[in-house]
C-alpha cells in the first residue's frame, strides 16, 4: 500500500535545528516551531496517519520526499544553483512524521529526496513498503 501526503510544512535545515546553550545542544526556535506545525498538520490528518500506522507498523519503509521551494530560493538571478541542500532537511521531516505515525524511524530502509521549484515551500511525502532487490 502506498500513502501520499502533499502539504507538509518545510523543516528547518539540520544546520539550524539545534543551538548551543552553555555546554548543551538544544532544539532551536525554528525546530520547535516546525514540530508545532507538524503537530497541527497531524491533527487534521488523524485518520490517514492511523491508516499508515496500521499498514506499515511492522514493515520496512521506503520514503520518498520532494521538497518544493520558490525559484528565487533555488537559483540566483543569473540562473546558477544556490546552496540549498535538501539532505539537510530529511532528518527533520523524517523524525516529525514518524512521531505522528508512531513508527520508529529505524524502520525506514530507503530514502529518496528531490528538490523542485514550486510556488511556496512545502514537502510532498510518499511512503510504502520497502521491496528489497537482490544484488
Amino acid at each position: 500500500m502506498r500513502f501520499i501526503f502533499t502539504d507538509l510544512p518545510m523543516p528547518p535545515s539540520v544546520n539550524k535545528a539545534y543551538v548551543s546553550v552553555g555546554h548543551r545542544r538544544v532544539k532551536s526556535a525554528q525546530l520547535v516551531t516546525f514540530n508545532r506545525q507538524m503537530d497541527l498538520w497531524g491533527l487534521s490528518h488523524v485518520k490517514e496517519l492511523r491508516a499508515v500506522n496500521e499498514a506499515l507498523k511492522l514493515a520496512k519503509i521506503d520514503l520518498h520526499l520532494i521538497f518544493y521551494f520558490p525559484v528565487q530560493k533555488i537559483y540566483t538571478k543569473a540562473g546558477k544553483a544556490k546552496q540549498l541542500d535538501v539532505s539537510n532537511r530529511i532528518k527533520g521531516i523524517e523524525d516529525a512524521f514518524c512521531r505522528l505515525i508512531e513508527i520508529d524511524d529505524c524502520n525506514i530502509f530507503m530514502v529518496r529526496a528531490t528538490k523542485r521549484v514550486g510556488t511556496c515551500e512545502k514537502v510532498y511525502l510518499e511512503l510504502k513498503e520497502y521491496q528489497a532487490h537482490a544484488v
